[in-house]
C-alpha cells in the first residue's frame, strides 16, 4: 500500500521483462509539466529520476489521446511521423525507441508508464504492447488504492490528533472545574467564618444560635464542593461517604460527647449528582442538628443513627433516628415556625420526595427520594 514501493517494484520488474534500458513512471504536475518519480535503468544508461520537465514536453493534443487510452510505440526517433521537437527531445535524453501507456485516475491522466531503448532502434512486439497496457491498468488500480490508503492514514492521523487535542482540552476543563469547586468551597468557608466572628460579638444567645445554624448549612454545602474537588468524577459524589463526613462534622461542631451520645452511621456507596446531593445534605444537616439540640436534654444519654440505602427501584431512603425524649406530642413539623423544618419541607419538595415522622420510640425521620434528572452539562 506504499506508493513509492509500488512504483519502484513496477519499474524494476518491467525493466527485466522487456529487457529495456530504462523504465520509469512519469507523473503529470498541476502546471502541465511532469516529473520522473520512479525509475529503473540498465547499466551505462543515464538517470532521469527526479528530473522535472516543462509543459512543452507533454502538449495538450497528446493528453487527449492518452485520455482515450491510446499507447504510444515509437521504434526509431528519426522514423516517419516523428515531429522534429519530439525527435530533439528524445535525442536530448538519449532515447532511440520508447513505449508509453497512460495511467488514468478518476477520468484524468495521472501520469505515464514509460519504457526506453537507448542504444538502438526497437520494433515493439504486439505481446509487449499488450503486456505494457495491462501493467499500466494494474498500476492505475494499485495507485488508486495506495492514494486511498494514504488518504485514510492522513484522516486517521488527523482524527487521532483531534482526539488528543480533545482529551487535552477536557483535562484542562476538568482542572478548571476542580479549581472552581475548590474556590467555591473556600468562599463558603470564608462566609461561615465571618458568621462565626460576628456571632462572637452577640450577647443574645438566640441570635448566636441562629448564626451557628447558618454556619453549619454553609459547611454542609462547602463539603459537597470539597468532595467534588477531590473526586475523579466531577459530576457525582459518593452520598454515603458525604453523609458520614457531614454528620461527624456536625457532632464536632456541637461539641457532643461521644460518651454521652453515640453516633451510628450506616450508609451505602451511592453515586449522586450535585443537584440532588446538595438538598439531601441540607436536609440531613437540619435533621441531625435538631436531634443533637433537642433529643437529649439535661445530659441525657442516647444514640443517634443515620442510615441511607438505595432500593432496586432506584429510590434512596434516608433515616435519621434517635432514642431520645421524642418529638413534642401534637406538633406537626410541617406547620412549625422553625426555620430548620421549613428548610426540610421545602427541600423535600425540591427533591420530589416524601418525608415521614415516626414518634413511636424516640424520633425517626424517613426521607424517600430519587436522583433528579437534569439535562447533560455542556
Amino acid at each position: 500500500m506504499q506508493l513509492e514501493q509500488i512504483l519502484n517494484t513496477t519499474v524494476a520488474e518491467l525493466l527485466q521483462v522487456l529487457l529495456a534500458d530504462r523504465a520509469l513512471v512519469y507523473q503529470i504536475l498541476s502546471d502541465g509539466g511532469g516529473k520522473a518519480i520512479a525509475e529503473a535503468v540498465a547499466e551505462g544508461c543515464s538517470q532521469l529520476l527526479g528530473t522535472v520537465f516543462s509543459p512543452e514536453v507533454f502538449p495538450p493534443e497528446n493528453y487527449q489521446r492518452y485520455l482515450d487510452g491510446r499507447i504510444c510505440a515509437i521504434s526509431e526517433r528519426e522514423g516517419r511521423g516523428i515531429t522534429p521537437c519530439l525527435a530533439e527531445f528524445m535525442e536530448q535524453i538519449q532515447v532511440r525507441a520508447k513505449l508509453v501507456a497512460p495511467i488514468i485516475q478518476q477520468g484524468q491522466v495521472w501520469g505515464l508508464l514509460i519504457a526506453h531503448q537507448c542504444d538502438r532502434p526497437r520494433d515493439w512486439e504486439e505481446w509487449e504492447i499488450n503486456l505494457f497496457q495491462q501493467l499500466a491498468n494494474q498500476l492505475a488500480i494499485a495507485i488508486r488504492q495506495s492514494l486511498l490508503y494514504q488518504q485514510l492514514q492522513a484522516e486517521l492521523c488527523d482524527r487521532k490528533q483531534a482526539e488528543i487535542n480533545l482529551k487535552n482540552s477536557l483535562a484542562e476543563k476538568e482542572i478548571l472545574l476542580k479549581e472552581i469547586h475548590h474556590r467555591v468551597k473556600n468562599n463558603l468557608c470564608v462566609v461561615a467564618s465571618l458568621l462565626e466572628l460576628q456571632s462572637n460579638t452577640l450577647t443574645d444567645p438566640q441570635l448566636a444560635k441562629m448564626f451557628e445554624e447558618s454556619q453549619n448549612r454553609l459547611y454542609s454545602m462547602a463539603l459537597i464542593h470539597e468532595k467534588l474537588y477531590r473526586s475523579p468524577n466531577l459530576a457525582q459524589i459518593d452520598l454515603g461517604e458525604y453523609l458520614e463526613d457531614l454528620v461527624t462534622n456536625l457532632f464536632h461542631s456541637y461539641n457532643v460527647s461521644g460518651n454521652r451520645v453515640k453516633l451510628q452511621v450506616l450508609t451505602e456507596s451511592i453515586a449522586l449528582n450535585i443537584e440532588t446531593a446538595t438538598p439531601c445534605g441540607l436536609i440531613a444537616n437540619e435533621l441531625v442538628s435538631n436531634t443533637v439540640k433537642h433529643a437529649f436534654p439535661n445530659g441525657k444519654a442516647g444514640t443517634v443513627s443515620v442510615e441511607c440505602y438505595q432500593t432496586s427501584d432506584r429510590k434512596i431512603h434516608l433515616f435519621v433516628k434517635d432514642n431520645g425524649v421524642g418529638f413534642p406530642e401534637g406538633l406537626d413539623f410541617r406547620q412549625t415556625s422553625s426555620m430548620g423544618f421549613q428548610v426540610v419541607c421545602t427541600l423535600t419538595e425540591q427533591l420530589e420526595g416524601t418525608i415521614e415522622l415516626d414518634s413511636t420510640n424516640g424520633t425517626v425521620f424517613h426521607l424517600i427520594f430519587a436522583e433528579l434528572n437534569y439535562s447533560k452539562r455542556l
